[in-house]
């Protein structure tokens, strides 16, 4: 039973040093209040007041937009509008599809990459130097149009209508 009392005073003692606390930080707050209201009023700028709130709050909004209107003196450090290629140091990135007036040599399409993530599946092939975008069934490259993408093989459709599988 004196366990239950004593921790019950103690309970009782933590309510009223909680209640002192916030006591006294709510009379510091309106101190702070108070005095910066008094400062405003001595400055000579007009007291705040609730019937002048909506003129105060219209030529606030007036400001503010003019603030909004004005522009950045400098670009966003964090926006590249252009992506930027990185390659390995000796190591020249791939060209991609820009070799299309190289002329119109027959070369042999070889299959590069497939990707298939199992919703849906893309391939990567190449002509001679030229390799291609992530193509997907339906897409062309440089002629050849892509029939069908499996786990490991791709069709193509020739420039001529020929059908050709790459392993």
């Amino acid at each position: 039973m004196r366990f239950i009392a004593s921790s019950m005073r103690s309970f009782w003692a933590a309510v009223g040093i909680c209640l002192v606390v916030t006591l006294f930080l709510g009379v510091r707050a309106e101190q702070a209040v108070s005095t910066v209201l008094a400062a405003q009023g001595e400055q000579g700028l007009p007291p705040l007041s609730a019937a002048a709130g909506l003129a105060d709050i219209a030529r606030l909004a007036s400001k503010d937009s003019l603030l909004a209107s004005v522009p950045l003196a400098a670009p966003d450090p964090f926006f590249s509008p252009e992506p930027q290629p990185v390659s390995a140091p000796g190591i020249a990135p791939p060209r991609l599809e820009t070799a299309a007036a190289q002329g119109s040599q027959a070369l042999e399409p070889a299959l590069r990459a497939v990707l298939e993530d199992g919703a849906s599946s893309s391939a990567q092939i190449s002509l001679g130097a030229v390799t291609s975008r992530w193509l997907r069934a339906g897409d062309e490259f440089q002629g050849w149009t892509v029939v069908e993408i499996s786990a490991r093989t791709v069709t193509l459709r020739s420039p001529s209508g020929e059908i050709r599988t790459l392993p």
